[in-house]
Order: C-alpha cells, then structure tokens, then sequence
C-alpha cells in the first residue's frame, strides 16, 4: 500500500534541482528548445507544441534531441528537470 493516505500529504518540490550539471558547463538552448521544454513542463503533447509553433512534430522532435544532448540528458523528462532546475524558465507546477 502507498505510504501517502491522501493526495494532499505528497508534495512536489516546485522546483527540480539538478546539482551536478553547472550552468557554466551546459551549452546554450535556443530560444525555441527553450520554448518546448516549457510547453513540454506544462504538460503539453508535442502535437499540440507543434500546433502552437506552427511547425512540424518533427521540427519539435529535433528541438527536444538538440536540447537532450546540449544538457547531457538521456530522457525528454530528465532534460526538462534538468532546465527547470537550472531556471532556464520558470515553471509552476499545476495546482
């Protein structure tokens, strides 16, 4: 059985930090990686990202390979916790 009763006793930290990766050693997003990892943190599918950049999924599907090998991460989740935790954009969590 889960150790939380209730969904208000889990808390998620509101930002991801990510210690090992300093700012000074990552190479630069542009703007629009910058902007799909946001979208990607809000909770939006890359359909609707590309909808909303009128571009093509796989214009959003290079944008989030270029962003995951300039952070040095191996998921699409892993480099967006890394680029909140690096406050490349700032991010609240739903409520």
């Amino acid at each position: 059985m889960n150790q939380y009763t209730s969904p208000d006793e889990f808390q998620l930290p509101a930002v991801v930090p990510a210690p090992y990766l300093p700012k000074s050693e990552t190479k630069q997003l542009s703007a629009a990686e910058t902007d799909t990892l946001k979208s990607l943190a809000e909770g939006l599918t890359m359909k609707e990202i590309a909808y909303l950049h009128d571009v093509s999924e796989s214009a959003i599907k290079q944008r989030i390979f270029r962003a995951k090998k300039k952070l040095a991460a191996r998921t699409t989740m892993q480099c967006v916790a890394i680029a909140v935790g690096l406050g490349l954009f700032l991010f609240k969590p739903a409520q």
